[in-house]
């Protein structure tokens, strides 16, 4: 797969969820948390990751959520989430 098709079909993936994404933030952004004290979000954010078919692992550094998803040929991604999505690593 290119780039470009990745980039694609990435995208046609965020269209199919918009409405779930947005209400995702929109639920994040009308309760806000204390930094390390995110406790509803990380709960939120776990709830999420379950529902997508990964295997959260909450508790890190206070309230931080992992899940890892591996495929394609960038095996082991992961999504962290401390309050807030943060960019993939």
């Amino acid at each position: 797969m290119t780039k470009d098709e990745l980039k694609r079909r990435v995208w046609e993936a965020i269209d199919r969820r918009g409405p779930e994404i947005i209400g995702l933030g929109d639920q994040i952004g009308r309760h806000p948390e204390l930094g390390f004290k995110e406790v509803e979000t990380a709960r939120l954010v776990e709830e999420t990751l379950k529902k997508l078919g990964l295997a959260p692992r909450a508790g890190l550094a206070l309230t931080g959520v992992r899940a890892d998803a591996e495929g394609g040929r960038a095996p082991g991604r992961r999504s962290r989430c401390s309050g807030s999505w943060t960019r993939w690593s």
